[in-house]
């Protein structure tokens, strides 16, 4: 590990002559602006180090660019704009950061782009309908930050999406009914602000590897229809305000590993059907559901 300060210099003689990235490296101070004078770069991986200040503008300037990894800095400011004026650009990970602001509209314009990593800053404003327009994206992660609004009603668009994670933002609204025309391997919508029921649609996104939909304000019963999705590993549900019983048709997902439903208003019993599920590692009850399971217990052993 080394602790220095950053150069246009030392960056270009790093990726240029040397081919190595400058990650993990405790690099401090700010990016600076000369960084657009290194036309030829092609992958830039200034990520877990010290730099601090904005994104500079003139890295707009790398026209061959096709990496930005900034993720795990100190960086503030507003993502530029001009970032949209890259061409080649298929990752932009600027994640774990102190970014503020908007997500400029016309980053979602670029159709190379392939990876989105935007979690854990400050920005603020809502998610686009223009989010769909990333037609080569498959990555799409504003993970913990103040986003505010609803999921667009065209989120169902997004059909090259693989990863789809708006978690821990301020999202309201109920989830759009074509959410089920995506094709995602995990949806996570959790630590939201989202109501009404939870879309039977759902059910028929056999794609999907995890389905996170806790910790919202979400009413009504558990489709039965989630029973096919044969190849979910991890269901969690907990900490809405779910009402009805476990449906049996649960036993059915015979990959899943995970099952969270407490924190809800879950009644009845546990379904037997549960019992199939040979891969389940953790499950995790509603105390409703859970103080029943123990005066069955009790009762028989009183027998």
């Amino acid at each position: 590990m080394i602790s220095l300060s950053l150069s246009a210099l030392m960056i270009c003689f790093f990726f240029l002559c040397l081919c190595r990235d400058l990650k993990g490296n405790r690099l401090t101070g700010q990016i600076p602006d000369e960084i657009g004078d290194c036309v030829s770069l092609k992958y830039l991986d200034l990520s877990f180090n010290l730099l601090y200040g904005d994104i500079p503008f003139s890295i707009s300037k790398l026209k061959q660019l096709e990496d930005l990894i900034l993720k795990n800095n100190q960086l503030t400011g507003p993502i530029p704009s001009t970032l949209s004026q890259i061409p080649n650009l298929k990752i932009l990970d600027l994640a774990q950061n102190q970014l503020t602001g908007d997500i400029p509209r016309l980053i979602y314009w670029n159709e190379v782009l392939q990876y989105l990593g935007l979690r854990g800053n400050s920005l603020t404003g809502t998610l686009s309908p223009d989010m769909c327009q990333l037609t080569g994206l498959w990555y799409f992660d504003v993970r913990g930050n103040n986003l505010t609004g609803t999921i667009p009603q065209s989120i169902g668009n997004c059909t090259s999406f693989e990863i789809l994670d708006i978690s821990y933002n301020k999202i309201s609204g109920e989830i759009p009914y074509n959410i089920g025309f995506l094709q995602v391997a995990t949806l996570s919508l959790q630590g939201n602000r989202l109501t009404g029921k939870i879309p039977e649609v759902i059910g028929l996104m056999q794609a999907l590897a995890v389905l996170d939909l806790s910790e919202n304000e979400l009413v009504g019963a558990i489709p039965p229809i989630l029973g096919n999705l044969s190849y979910t590993g991890k269901l969690y549900l907990h900490g809405n305000k779910l009402t009805g019983e476990v449906p049996p048709e649960l036993g059915n997902m015979t990959k899943l590993s995970y099952l969270q439903l407490n924190d809800n208003e879950l009644v009845g019993t546990i379904p037997a059907e549960l019992g199939k599920l040979e891969e389940l590692f953790e499950l995790i009850l509603p105390t409703t559901i859970l103080r029943v399971l123990f005066l069955q217990t009790s009762v028989l052993a009183l027998h």
